[in-house]
């Protein structure tokens, strides 16, 4: 299966087979961003094999995003 986006005007191509899903990138992605989604991917991993709750996932979340807020308010500008 192969699956084309469009980011920044550049295109952004998923593959994927039986073994593995192959993400190609831009070079001019920026790197915090990719950073940032590798993150995002690896919590979503974390959480899918947790026997956690989901009401103490979401309180972890939550915080989670009030610090990295606080963390990068300047880089945003917000």
């Amino acid at each position: 299966m192969k699956i084309l986006f469009t980011f920044e005007k550049k295109a952004m191509t998923i593959l994927k087979d039986k073994e593995q899903i192959t993400i190609t990138l831009p070079a001019n992605v920026e790197f915090l961003f990719l950073q940032d989604f590798l993150d995002y991917l690896k919590v979503k991993s974390i959480v899918a094999r947790s026997k956690a709750k989901s009401s103490v996932i979401d309180i972890l979340a939550e915080q989670s995003q009030t610090d990295w807020w606080k963390q990068n308010k300047k880089r945003y500008g917000k």
